[in-house]
């Protein structure tokens, strides 16, 4: 003679991420399933980084990091209505457009046989022309860059 409440019946340890899932509305593709062993995610972290660096206007190798991550760590089992919620905070308004395209460039890159969307293979062939030239050279050289920092040092021996 158990009183009370089973955990199932408790509102207080119900799954608040599925009730979220089902009050918000998703892109039809969002329901099918990605293979990422298909897809080159090299190529995807060069894409994402860039999306990030367009919408927030400064590279955050965090916020990189942490959606390849979620894709790498969830595998075939990743569910982008997860991921869009986990970004919501980070991305705000442009959320549901970034993890569209996301998951939409996903889908490609598995249907192409290297792995690599087709929107995206002249970038990926630009990328490793720059490595290979790179390493003739000698490894990476990054170019000097003047900030103000630098300026204001300068400035500052002139006087």
């Amino acid at each position: 003679m158990f009183k009370g409440t089973s955990i199932e019946q408790d509102p207080h340890f119900s799954d608040k991420r599925e009730k979220l899932k089902k009050s918000m509305t998703f892109p039809e593709n969002f329901y099918q399933k990605v293979d990422f062993n298909k897809v080159n995610i090299e190529v995807m972290r060069a894409w994402i980084t860039s999306k990030i660096i367009d919408i927030l206007e400064v590279d955050d190798d965090i916020l990189v990091n942490t959606i390849v991550g979620f894709i790498e760590e969830n595998g075939n089992e990743t569910d982008p209505r997860d991921l869009e919620i986990d970004l919501e905070a980070f991305l705000g308004d442009k959320t549901n457009e970034f993890v569209e395209e996301l998951w939409g460039l996903c889908q490609m890159g598995e249907k192409s046989k290297d792995g690599i969307p087709e929107c995206l293979k002249k970038a990926a062939e630009e990328r490793e022309a720059r490595k290979r030239r790179d390493k003739e050279k000698g490894g990476y050289q990054p170019k000097y860059r003047r900030t103000e920092r630098s300026e204001s040092r300068e400035r500052n021996k002139k006087k």
